[in-house]
């Protein structure tokens, strides 16, 4: 059976326009908002893993911007299902210079009623049966986190989705509140996001963030039954709960290579995973081949047997797309370096579950 692709849902799209110091006289466009980054991240990991299989977009933008994001059909293969509104999309702006990238503005929120969001669930009858789908992003002006309730009505029940839900604390509780709480997949939030749901849960040392693993065990224990929940922190990897166990994900870029940015990397986290979990925890060692090294990863030598295998190896080839993405500029990253920072340059550790605070 040809494995699924997996649909990328973006309530409020975004316009993605970079500068680079010395080489751009111009802004360059890119389609953006978190689903339609994790649909490019996921066409990537595909071509990875040897998948044909294309994901699906479906996005609410502004008409007058549709050839914008009509490149993730022309550049990347993906399905686009957009619903268009007539004002603009609103405009991220990014500024690179010789140390990074700089986010220069965000752009005004869209304002939608609820006959557009009516049309957006229209067209999901194109989004497959049974697949993985990701909610991803902001909403905009004129939607309320309840809104998310009726698409899960319509993902869950309808379309038998596994869904993965990449929000502020807004929707996240939202989705907490609900009768969905059980059936939910995935929630995967950044650790600002996270700390706006629960509590802060970092403190600076110069300008480091320190995270207590004991606090992040701690505020996820039995926030999600039965799934998985991951807080994306930063240069510091990823923290990932599975029903009683707990991991922290790292990866590095190998040396040499330039970090420019961590726009998009939760979302290219995202599309890794889901990429992964589609193809299989079988599919994705046989393309491992013999050449990789558990225990070199931080894992047990037999940890392929294990039965959160097929939860722990697709969370690190999505940090693995996670990390490869923040040597780009613009949207996407080089496979061979995606192949070289997930055999080489990730850890793993578990961590106690049960693990005591020190305040």
């Amino acid at each position: 059976m040809a494995a699924l692709a997996s649909s990328y849902l973006t309530l409020h799209a975004a316009i993605d326009e970079s500068t680079t110091e010395g080489l751009d006289t111009q802004a360059y466009p890119e389609p953006g908002g978190g689903g339609n980054n994790g649909a490019v991240a996921e066409s990537h990991v595909n071509r990875y893993l040897g998948i044909a299989a294309k994901p699906h977009a479906f996005s609410i933008c502004g008409e007058p911007d549709l050839p914008v994001f009509d490149k993730l059909r022309l550049l990347h293969g993906i399905f686009t299902h957009f619903v268009t509104v007539p004002g603009r999309t609103r405009t991220n702006r990014f500024h690179f210079g010789n140390d990074g990238g700089e986010l220069v503005a965000y752009g005004e929120k869209m304002q939608i009623d609820f006959s557009v969001f009516q049309r957006f669930v229209a067209t999901l009858k194109a989004l497959p049966a049974g697949s993985r789908v990701a909610i991803s992003g902001s909403l905009p002006n004129g939607m309320t986190p309840e809104f998310i309730t009726d698409l899960l009505d319509v993902l869950i029940d309808w379309k038998k989705a596994k869904v993965l839900i990449d929000a502020d604390a807004d929707i996240v509780r939202a989705v907490l509140d609900s009768p969905y709480r059980g059936r939910i997949a995935t929630i995967k939030q950044n650790d600002r996001e996270f700390g706006n749901l629960t509590e802060p849960i970092s403190v600076m040392d110069g300008d480091r963030k320190v995270f207590d693993t004991g606090q992040l065990i701690r505020l996820t224990d039995g926030l999600l039954d039965g799934g998985e929940y991951v807080i994306t922190l930063g240069k510091q990897g990823i923290f990932l709960r599975y029903q009683d166990r707990a991991w922290r994900i790292m990866g590095t870029l190998p040396g040499g290579i330039k970090q420019w940015t961590y726009n998009r990397c939760g979302d290219s986290y995202v599309g890794g995973n889901l990429a992964a979990k589609n193809a299989g925890l079988d599919h994705i060692l046989r393309h491992l081949g013999t050449n990789y090294d558990l225990v070199r990863m931080g894992l047990p030598a037999d940890f392929a047997s294990d039965p959160a295998a097929p939860i722990v190896l697709p969370a690190m080839l999505g940090v693995a797309a996670a990390t490869a993405n923040t040597s780009q500029r613009q949207s996407g990253f080089s496979l061979g370096l995606l192949d070289r920072i997930f055999r080489d340059h990730l850890s793993v550790t578990e961590v106690t579950a049960r693990a005591t605070v020190v305040s």
